[in-house]
């Protein structure tokens, strides 16, 4: 038996299965075709059929009503599909969108969709979940990659369905920190989602309050560093009371001298005499290898151009930078 003949043979029995397979709904549940059979041949044009319509086995999902047009199941709900799919098991959470939670996604027939969706995944997702992708800033891991890049549509050991804890996640396609860098605690403690919206926003960076990145935005304004302030008090920068920082030299408040520039204190308030620089220009948002999350370098047209060196003391410390030369401040 030459090959040739054999591949021929192989072409013929694989045409009849497909053979078989297109027409045994249209001869499968004779009864059911009595009243049902336009319909039975209009889904059984879909491209992707289930199981138990395509082997015509209308009586595994449908109790035979006789001459009445009412539907009757022989369950109801999430219990009949899992008597054929594995349950997701109790001590996991379970997505479900409506009490019958299968039928808002899938098509119980067929469908032209892979997994008979009845639209694509990421549609099926808009339709309860579109509210969280409507800001200007949308995460590029829904762009490009889909919302299943990030959750399990059906079952998940962690919240909100998704694939992994959160962080586990963020650092499959981010990293922000090298082995040796120390995470800033809002990092360590409550994660990436802390700061940022891992869907979409109005701000840049997913952020999810104001934040100013740039190192000399000009002036001081509260509101443009409300991320920051959503932990630390905004007295760390403008308070006069020695207990509002340890960041002081004597009685005075360095982060009101960076922040606000050089200040002196009048009847009527701060005078502003240097250049505002921001909380970015000495703080790392994610971590550093030094204390207090401060930066080691700084980044200038895609080159390391100055650096930030900090050594604490007691009862204070010594910097040096690029900035101005070597300062030490003490706290007495």
């Amino acid at each position: 038996m030459t090959k040739k003949y054999i591949q021929c043979i192989q072409i013929i029995i694989g045409s009849l299965f497909i053979m078989v397979v297109m027409i045994l709904p249209v001869f499968g549940a004779v009864e059911c075709r009595q009243c049902h059979g336009a319909w039975i041949d209009k889904m059984s044009s879909d491209r992707i059929l289930h199981t138990p319509f395509i082997s015509g086995e209308c009586l595994d999902c449908h109790l035979d009503h006789g001459e009445s047009n009412e539907l009757t199941l022989v369950l109801e709900g999430t219990t009949l599909c899992l008597k054929c799919h594995d349950s997701p098991g109790r001590e996991l959470r379970t997505h479900l969108p409506g009490e019958n939670a299968c039928l808002p996604c899938h098509d119980p027939h067929s469908s032209d969709k892979k997994n008979l969706t009845v639209k694509s995944f990421d549609e099926l997702c808009m339709l309860c979940h579109g509210n969280i992708v409507k800001a200007s800033y949308v995460h590029q891991a829904i762009t490009y990659k889909g919302c299943r890049e990030c959750h399990t549509p059906h079952i998940s050991d962690t919240g909100k369905m998704l694939k992994a804890k959160s962080d586990q996640l963020c650092s499959g396609c981010h990293s922000v920190l090298s082995e040796e860098e120390r995470p800033h605690s809002a990092l360590h403690k409550r994660g990436c989602v802390s700061c940022h919206d891992p869907h979409s926003s109005t701000l840049y960076r997913l952020l999810k309050q104001e934040y100013r990145s740039d190192f000399f935005p000009g002036s001081y304004e509260k509101e443009k560093y409300s991320l920051c302030f959503s932990c630390h008090d905004s007295f760390l920068v403008v308070g006069k009371d020695p207990s509002d920082t340890g960041f002081r030299d004597g009685s005075v408040n360095l982060h009101t001298v960076h922040v606000l520039g050089k200040v002196r204190f009048t009847g009527e308030g701060l005078t502003v005499k240097g250049k505002s620089r921001s909380c970015a220009n000495c703080h790392d948002p994610h971590g550093s290898v030094q204390s207090f999350s401060l930066r080691r370098y700084f980044e200038c047209t895609e080159i390391m151009c100055r650096m930030i060196t900090f050594f604490p003391e007691p009862d204070g410390g010594r910097c040096l930078t690029a900035c101005h030369g070597r300062a030490s401040y003490a706290r007495q």
